[in-house]
């Protein structure tokens, strides 16, 4: 038994029928329809749209993990993909405090450098590890209560045994 196409019919009926749905859907009030309809099914079936847009974007991070990545340094940041690329060429991939390579591991992934920036103004600074960006973090990027914090570890510093 021959299989039966989706669109129903084999041979010049199915491409007669498959044109016909192609003019259709091409013309302008038929689109506008189409649109209507979409979004009133979207609106009916919310869990639905929630797996398919779940799928989309799985499938999406699958065929480049980068980019939504590169689109929310854009969002928040203002930080294009090149010019991301030229900080971290410029740091030599290295942090711009410890000047060690990022060590931290998510997802079993090594993790990027973090986008350091003011939270004021938003101006980027640069690119830090975990460590450094979560220390800045820990100090409210208060310079005042960083220098008294290297005050405090240099006047506690153990005293040397004169041998």
């Amino acid at each position: 038994m021959p299989r039966l196409s989706r669109w129903g019919g084999k041979g010049p009926d199915l491409v007669k029928r498959r044109a016909s749905q192609l003019r259709w859907r091409s013309l302008k009030v038929n689109r506008l329809k189409r649109r209507a309809w979409t979004k009133a099914w979207q609106k009916a079936n919310p869990v639905r749209v929630e797996k398919i847009k779940r799928r989309a974007s799985k499938k999406a991070h699958l065929k480049d993990p980068t980019r939504k990545t590169a689109s929310r340094r854009l969002q928040l940041y203002g930080l294009s993909a090149v010019k991301f690329e030229e900080m971290l060429v410029a740091q030599r991939g290295l942090c711009a405090i410890c000047h060690c390579p990022e060590t931290r591991i998510v997802n079993e992934k090594l993790s990027g450098l973090a986008v350091d920036h003011d939270h004021e103004s938003g101006f980027v600074r640069g690119l830090l590890c975990y460590r450094c960006n979560s220390g800045l973090g820990s100090f409210k990027d208060n310079p005042l209560v960083l220098e008294s914090a290297i005050r405090y570890l240099q006047e506690s510093r153990c005293p040397k045994t004169v041998a």
